[in-house]
């Protein structure tokens, strides 16, 4: 059945050459739209028949030097009111005119959605070009896209109603156009290059709204203003065409999701002709995070190109993020060595205190924990000799001098069960080193008989215990005697197994983090990477804080993007740096918490949060060793989840609301 196109053509056997019946029809219907006095209502309509008559194309170069493009041009640019309301122009081709049924539509918004459809062909681009309709798209732009209502329906496309909005039609085929034209030869010319990405991909990055601001554009709009919403579509076409389209029920009624998809469009073929310093720049902008919330996005195209600037650009600015911290790191090393000064010279407190400044300015230096914990341990504070050395195994869980350290805090709190554990660990790291080997026997010699532990009972005291450590409940009232003073109190508290389990319980954690370090170096390298898992890597504060040092306390976790589940989590004292990272990363590949027992699984991808990119270029390094592809999460995508979950972008949640944690001297 031949199209109404065809139709047209009358008895001309081959419609890809016009008829001259239709050129002289074509020129008389464009005189007609060039008089002023002729009705604007049979403009319009004339707009829409000389698009459907002319079948613009390759075959009809013959229809172009007549001047329809630069009339329509004309149209389409005069006049355009200085601040960009087109409802109180005085000019005609502002005015909505009545078309038939309740169908209200200006000659401009007719003319440029007549331009969005000769824009596929490259001859209509030249003419475009050669009478400047391009160097009107910023201003355009600038005037309808803070004014583009999301929320309003695909009846409203067609003008139902005298007081629609004709700029709504306007914006979307506007960027139809450059969509059209930048997928074009010719829209890769220097002129249209730069018109694009300097000028309009800004203005429109901006002023777009995701789901979240959709919603809140919508509820604020006083329900008089939205003319037309919930109406069901023309039940006839305003033109008579039966074959257009517009009457299709079957539809997306969501009017926002036609300017989506041209918007997708646009950046896809924009972004393929842009060069790397330029996709850099697209990609710090909110313009990532805004192609992914659409669902016509083509994610190999734009997004792909655009993280991996992205990351390169990170891999570069990484040293210099952190020099800031690197150089605090300098005199943290100062404060080390005065502190080893003052040990040497057997002032124990004072060594303490400098290395606790030197801890408040570097939180990475085993060194410092190591010491102080020492330290520590010589003053009688058990509690914070333990939490040192913990903290010392976190950063290196290699480091047997300090599970020497760990079992000697055991051994004071006479925990020998616990202390044969980090004994027995230190041994396996120096097989050869007879202080190991003499330590392990005297702790065997004290248990006197009872079983060693193989495994920790009732590793759930440890998670128990973090509940309760982070708590922030209000002292309780103490009662109070006849003679108004507080009596004393006692706790209940946790018996010493209790308390010597969760112990074991911690240290066996430190001793799977040292064999998932200790394994993984060798064995990941040779192990294919699982398609279907990612990681998405990430911390955030907690309410405690280090009252010595002044450090919070940060919850390090990992977890996996497809199932949302945790597969590694740790409690580290300070910022976590490169240490804590590498250390997660291989327990969470070797000895995942959400699948124990389970053979090691190597991610395909790692996403880090936007916050560890001072860092990004040693994850890169590490992972890239094992075969692992790695994605920093951007500036504006993290600005975004932040918005969208209520929390802070770098992690600190609770900033300003800190309390020091009980940091007792001694447990005994």
């Amino acid at each position: 059945m031949p199209g109404p196109i065809t139709r047209m053509l009358g008895s001309n056997d081959d419609p890809s050459r016009p008829d001259k019946r239709i050129i002289q029809d074509f020129i008389q219907r464009l005189e007609q739209l060039k008089d002023p006095e002729y009705n604007a209502a049979n403009k319009v309509r004339l707009v829409n028949h000389i698009l459907s008559i002319s079948n613009l194309g390759s075959e009809n170069r013959e229809i172009i030097p007549v001047g329809g493009v630069k009339e329509f041009v004309r149209i389409a640019t005069s006049d355009w009111p200085c601040d960009g309301d087109l409802a109180s122009s005085c000019a005609p081709q502002d005015k909505a005119v009545h078309v038939g049924g309740n169908t209200y539509i200006s000659l401009r918004r007719e003319v440029i959605a007549a331009l969005a459809e000769m824009s596929n062909y490259r001859e209509v681009v030249e003419e475009l070009v050669n009478h400047k309709l391009f160097d009107h798209f910023p201003t355009m732009l600038r005037h309808l896209c803070p004014r583009f209502k999301y929320w309003q329906d695909y009846p409203d496309m067609y003008g139902i109603g005298p007081g629609v909005d004709q700029g709504q039609l306007m914006l979307e085929r506007l960027v139809c156009i450059m969509a059209n034209v930048v997928a074009t030869r010719m829209g890769r010319s220097p002129y249209l290059h730069d018109l694009f990405v300097n000028r309009c991909a800004p203005l429109m990055i901006a002023h777009f709204k995701n789901d979240r601001e959709r919603a809140l554009q919508e509820a604020s709009t006083p329900p008089q203003r939205k003319r037309g919403l919930g109406r069901a579509p023309p039940a006839t076409c305003p033109y008579g065409d039966k074959d257009c389209g517009c009457c299709d029920r079957t539809f997306n009624r969501e009017f926002g999701s036609t300017l989506d998809i041209s918007y997708t469009r646009f950046f896809a073929n924009l972004i393929q002709t842009c060069l790397p310093h330029e996709v850099l720049r697209l990609a710090r902008t909110p313009l990532v995070q805004q192609l992914k919330e659409l669902p016509h996005t083509h994610q190999a195209t734009p997004l792909h190109k655009m993280t991996e600037a992205w990351a390169a650009y990170a891999l570069v600015r990484a040293p210099k993020w952190r020099a800031r911290y690197e150089a605090r790191s300098f005199r943290a090393a100062a404060l080390r060595l005065e502190g080893n000064a003052a040990f040497s010279a057997g002032q124990l407190q004072r060594a303490v205190e400098l290395y606790s400044r030197a801890l408040g300015l570097c939180n990475d230096d085993v060194a410092l924990y190591s010491n102080r914990s020492l330290c520590h341990l010589k003053l009688g504070h058990l509690r914070r000799a333990r939490t040192d050395a913990e903290e010392a195994l976190k950063l290196d869980p290699t480091a047997s001098k300090v599970w020497a350290r760990l079992g000697d805090t055991f051994t004071a709190r006479s925990w020998h069960q616990a202390a044969l554990l980090a004994f027995r660990q230190g041994l396996a790291l120096q097989p050869r080193d007879p202080a190991f080997k003499a330590r392990v026997e005297q702790a065997i010699a004290d248990l006197k008989g009872e079983a060693p532990w193989e495994r920790v009972p009732d590793m759930s005291l440890e998670y128990e215990e973090y509940q309760r450590w982070c708590r922030t409940q209000p002292p309780a009232m103490k009662p109070r005697s006849r003679k108004g003073k507080p009596k004393e109190v006692q706790s209940p508290g946790t018996s010493q197994m209790d308390m010597q389990r969760v112990a074991g319980c911690r240290t066996m954690n430190l001793i799977n983090n040292c064999r998932a370090v200790k394994e993984g170096y060798v064995a990941l390298p040779h192990i294919r990477s699982d398609p279907s898992c990612s990681f998405l890597m990430s911390w955030s504060d907690t309410p405690m804080r280090q009252k010595s040092s002044g450090l919070v306390h940060y919850m390090l976790s990992v977890q996996d993007a497809a199932t949302a589940q945790i597969v590694c989590s740790k409690i580290v004292l300070g910022t976590p740096r490169w240490q804590h990272v590498r250390t997660a990363l291989y327990s969470a590949m070797m000895k995942p918490i959400s699948n124990k027992g389970s053979k090691p699984r190597k991610p395909c991808t790692v996403f880090f949060a936007y916050r560890m990119r001072e860092m990004y270029d040693k994850c890169e390094a590490e992972m890239s060793e094992l075969g692992v592809q790695t994605q920093l999460e951007t500036e504006s995508e993290a600005r975004e989840a932040a918005i969208e979950h209520e929390t802070h972008m770098l992690g600190l949640n609770h900033l300003g609301g800190y309390k020091d944690a009980e940091e007792s001297g001694n447990e005994s």
